[in-house]
């Protein structure tokens, strides 16, 4: 593998969690690798950021952003001015 290449860690209980689609375990993944610190499980981030991190078209992330709501591993959205939103997500990996 290429050390220029992404990766990101997906836990096993949400790759075998059948509420949840592939592209929405991997958009999840994204977020997950954005968190700091499990203290603090809020992100920052646009749909058209996870859009390009993910390369899956802007309708698909809307749509699994929210399943993900729906589901319960994102907890709460808020956003503030301009495009961004903050996601609180629940953090189920263990701390970088």
């Amino acid at each position: 593998m290429n050390n220029s290449e992404k990766w990101y860690r997906l836990p096993k209980s949400v790759m075998l969690d059948e509420r949840l689609t592939p592209s929405a375990g991997y958009v999840y993944a994204v977020m997950l690798d954005r968190i700091k610190s499990n203290d603090n499980p809020e992100i920052q981030i646009s749909a058209s950021e996870l859009e390009k991190y993910s390369g899956l078209p802007i309708r698909t992330v809307k749509r699994v952003l929210k399943l993900l709501k729906d589901t319960g591993y994102i907890t709460n959205v808020r956003t503030e001015q301009g495009n961004k939103a903050y996601y609180t997500i629940v953090p189920i990996l263990p701390e970088k």
